[in-house]
């Protein structure tokens, strides 16, 4: 047995149908195998004789897959005579189905031996290879059509739904259809239409030269008009049920459809149909449209027709298609194809979901969530998960929960997280309260999951009394018996770690964590196959922690450990644990940053990236958060070293991702959203776009806005943050008044913050403080602004006494800018004294991580040179600008396009400064050396970019 996946439109069954033909010249036994073959299909097929081949399409979704494969290896482990058999599956990935379908049954495990599943690439993704095929298929087209070949695409290629060999033959076809019909009336003088066709238009192009086909092959047949609506409505619903098996079952849907009895015109009509798309599938009377993408636009043509298509279907069309008692195997097909539709027209296909589980949710709530689970494998911008979510709320029970937990839900997951947390709700509610250790067990579990799947859908003050919870009552059992609840109880830890640390608890939070790990290595010691993968996560929640509390050379080493461990579980077993190994780089990344590692900080996030990448191509549900996540870190590092317009690109992916997901699931996706636009706008505003940068960072404060409205607890510190960056870019383009405004409201709300919760709130009221001090500096309010510094100071001076680590760096900061601050305003000693300790704390810093700290001194270095210079201690202000030079040189040839600007203007510094010490010769090498640096950046960047 083999796996050939690759997403839709890629050319899987077209390969398959080219291999089954070529079988077939050989004379063995090749096809597909259709739905409900019957109990002994492999025996017939096998008795033929030669060699057979099986394919089986749309694997993920068969709900007889596993019967299927079963037999298959039962047939091969009987003794008797042998037969060549291959069995070939055809999906759109390899994700969740595919893992648990090999976990369930070592012997289907055994077909696939050793072979990983061979994932089907896109045969062409430059425009000249697109523009080879297409030529090739429209040669083909054109000849059966008897016209000349088109041997340019008229079509622009470059749209990415190119790299689908589908899209390349439907242009083709598009292109040749009208090149035809153009031709024709142009014999009797009538002017040619002009193609207009685009990657956006090609499924209804094509699905209009369907109707006509139809209307053309009507009249040669009967000669009467054919009625079109008709015929679009029974395929679109053929295709919904997954097929119509009898010529009986048509005619009774084409009856409920016309709602009038049933004419010879619409006998016609069905015949047709049958003759025409019978070689589909010859188990079905009237099968479904082929290929699928084809036949679920053909389903939204019905729902929301395009103009000139006729009327739409109304919501309760579906009640016609689709009817009380029908078989699963239809429910099945019209979830997973709505479900699929609704990702790229939820408006068309909602309303259709939604009355489906209107009734009979006992049954349905099962089949839409396998319907879910197979749509997820393709895309997380359905809506069925969350349609099934408001039905569960508004019709659920205890015991359709139960059904859904025995069919279980993914984790993660994009579009079923609302489900989730429902199922994990409603199970709580109903389970039984007791002393017994079993009782407290699923109760325990019942809880963490629900904690998980709160603090999901940002639910966090919910999120962390669950986790709590669950905590103490698997600290009870892990007390009575250790050995059997110690597991649990350091998951339950992990997650109440997480928890604490979204709320801003960071010193609980490490301890939870801390405790998470050190029962984990216990475990790890004694069984090391079961236990490193849990390790290996809480070490790296453990390295994000201690980086919380400045602890950060504890943090990399926790974090090295968690990716070493995440490369050799990845290495033996990559579908299990790529997912962790790309967290924990993730982190690496993020902790190298922080030490100023820059170069290795990146190429940790790009690794991580890549992992994201190919996981959630494979299944999008699953991962695409977690690839828009690492995106953002990715835009983050690569400003960091200077490459702005490659942080630019990374950040608007992961915007547009993020938009995706929050217009289908907005209470879990609008605060990533709004983070997303405020780091859009900081990288907008590094590449002088500042108009634009304002434009993000005001969306962004518009979602917190609303967010922070109905759950303040939870938003007011995104809030804070994201008018903090408003009043930035505000500031930015000279509209002082307004920015003042946005900075005082957040001081406002973050000293709100910090008098409920001091230990979360107080830095970022320290920082809120020095921000409004800038801004109070610009309008010339010198005193209020040297007052908000000094609150600034003594903030941070506070808070460094209590936790150097974290806050030394954000002192020293502080006390550089009012050092700048009392320089303005004449207070030159008190400004030397500012100056001279900023200077003697980053020389401590960079002397324990020069990396992260070289680039803070060097700056408060050059200040505090400008400063001697003004009073008049020129030799010592010489010495602290060559102290600035050198340290500049060695940062930009390290990393050129973050420091050769500031060490061309610490040049600038350095030749006054010998100028006015009569240096000549040496004040002019220091201006050539400035100037070659300026020549070099005007050639490298655009002037906005300079």
């Amino acid at each position: 047995m083999r796996l050939l996946h690759g997403e839709g439109g890629i050319g899987k069954t077209r390969l398959a149908i080219e291999w089954v033909r070529r079988r077939r010249a050989r004379h063995e036994v090749a096809g597909f195998l259709c739905q409900n073959p019957g109990e002994a299909w492999l025996e017939r097929l096998c008795s033929l004789g030669p060699p057979v081949l099986v394919v089986i399409d749309y694997a993920e979704s068969r709900s007889d897959l596993e019967t299927l494969l079963t037999r298959v290896a039962a047939f091969g482990a009987a003794t008797g005579p042998r037969r060549g058999v291959r069995v070939l599956l055809l999906a759109r990935g390899d994700g969740d189905w595919w893992k648990a379908l090999l976990q369930r049954d070592p012997a289907i495990r055994a077909l696939v031996e050793t072979r990983e599943p061979i994932k089907l690439s896109p045969l062409a993704v430059t425009v000249a290879a697109r523009e080879d095929v297409f030529v090739a298929a429209s040669m083909t087209f054109a000849a059966i059509r008897g016209q000349a070949p088109i041997l340019r695409s008229p079509i622009a290629l470059e749209d990415s739904r190119f790299d689908r060999v589908l899209y390349l033959h439907m242009a083709a076809l598009a292109v040749v259809e009208r090149a035809r019909e153009n031709a024709e009336p142009a014999k009797g003088g009538a002017p040619a239409k002009s193609v207009v066709v685009d990657a956006g238009s090609l499924m209804d192009e094509i699905l209009e030269h369907e109707e006509r086909f139809w209307v053309g092959e009507e009249r040669s047949r009967s000669g009467i008009s054919m009625n079109v609506s008709l015929a679009r409505r029974l395929v679109a619903a053929a295709t919904l049920r997954g097929g119509l098996t009898t010529e009986r079952q048509v005619r009774e849907l084409c009856v409920r459809l016309e709602e009038r009895p049933r004419t010879r015109d619409d006998d016609e009509i069905i015949a047709l149909l049958h003759d025409i798309y019978q070689c589909v599938d010859r188990t079905k009377y009237l099968p479904g449209l082929e290929p699928d993408l084809l036949g679920e636009r053909m389903v939204l043509r019905v729902a929301a027709p395009p103009e000139g298509a006729g009327a739409p279907a109304g919501d309760s069309w579906i009640d016609l298609v689709v009817v009380p008692g029908d078989d699963a195997s239809a429910l099945m097909a019209a979830f997973t194809v709505l479900g699929r539709a609704s990702a790229t027209n939820p408006t068309a296909a909602r309303p259709w979901i939604e009355t489906l589980l209107r009734s009979e949710l006992v049954t349905r709530a099962v089949l839409a969530l396998q319907a879910g689970k197979t749509v997820g494998q393709r895309t997380a911008s359905s809506v069925l998960g969350d349609l099934l979510a408001e039905a569960l709320e508004r019709d659920g029970s205890a015991s359709i929960a139960a059904e859904l937990a025995r069919e279980k839900i993914p984790y993660p997951t994009v579009s079923l997280r609302r489900v989730a947390e429902w199922q994990s709700r409603m199970l709580l509610a109903h389970a039984p309260k007791g002393d017994d250790d079993r009782t407290m067990a699923a109760r325990a579990a019942l809880l963490n999951d629900q904690g998980i799947h709160l603090g999901e859908l940002g639910q966090r003050e919910a999120a962390l009394a669950a986790a709590r919870e669950a905590v103490a009552l698997r600290r009870t059992l892990a007390t009575r018996n250790p050995d059997a609840f110690q597991p649990d109880l350091a998951a339950s830890l992990n997650n109440l770690g997480a928890k604490l640390g979204e709320l801003g608890q960071r010193e609980l939070a490490l301890a939870a964590t801390r405790e998470a790990v050190d029962l984990y290595r216990a475990l790890a010691t004694r069984t090391p196959d079961a236990f490193q993968p849990a390790l290996a996560i809480s070490l790296s929640n453990l390295g994000r922690m201690l980086s919380e509390l400045g602890q950060r050379e504890a943090a990399l080493a926790a974090t090295r450990e968690a990716v070493a461990l995440g490369r050799t579980l990845a290495t033996r077993t990559p579908d299990a644990f790529q997912p962790d190994l790309a967290a924990s780089l993730v982190s690496l990344g993020g902790r190298l940053s922080d030490l100023g590692q820059r170069e290795a900080a990146l190429a940790a996030t790009r690794e991580a990236v890549d992992l994201y990448r190919t996981l959630a191509t494979r299944n999008p549900d699953a991962f695409q958060p977690a690839l828009a996540m690492s995106l953002i870190n990715l835009g983050a590092g690569l400003s960091d070293l200077g490459q702005r317009e490659a942080a630019l690109a990374a950040t608007r992916e992961a915007v547009a991702l993020y938009r995706t997901m929050a217009s289908r699931t907005p209470d879990a996706f609008q605060p990533a959203l709004a983070d997303s636009l405020s780091n859009l706008g900081i990288h907008l505003s590094k590449l002088g776009q500042r108009e634009a940068a304002l434009a993000a960072t005001r969306e962004a404060v518009a979602l917190y806005r609303t967010l922070a409205t109905r759950t303040p607890d939870a938003f007011q510190p995104d809030l804070a943050a994201s008018l903090g960056n408003l009043g930035i870019r505000l500031s930015e383009l000279g509209q002082r008044e307004a920015a003042l405004a946005a900075m005082r409201e957040t001081v406002d709300l973050y000293h709100t913050l910090a008098t409920r919760i001091p230990d979360a709130f107080q830095p970022d009221l320290a920082k809120s403080f020095s921000n409004l001090g800038m801004m109070l500096s610009e309008l010339g309010q010198r005193e209020a602004a040297l007052a908000a510094m000094r609150e600034a100071v003594a903030l941070y001076r506070t808070l460094a006494m209590r936790t150097p680590d974290a806050f030394q760096p954000n002192l020293a900061m502080s006390l550089r800018n009012l050092g700048g601050r009392l320089r303005k305003l004449g207070q030159r000693e008190p400004a030397l004294a500012a100056m001279r300790e900023a200077v003697t704390l980053y020389r401590t810093l960079a002397t324990r991580d020069p990396d992260a700290f070289q680039p803070d001194l060097a700056m408060s270095l050059h200040n505090l040179g400008a400063l001697l210079s003004e009073l008049g201690q020129r030799e010592l202000a010489l010495a602290t600008t060559r102290e600035v030079v050198d340290l500049y040189r060695t940062l930009a040839t390290h990393n050129p396009d973050a420091f050769q600007l500031v060490l061309a203007i610490s040049l600038n510094n350095l030749c006054t400064i010998l100028s006015e010490l009569g240096q000549h010769e040496a004040a002019l090498a220091a201006t050539r050396e400035a100037a070659d640096l300026h020549r070099t950046l005007a050639t490298r960047f655009s002037p906005p970019s300079a």
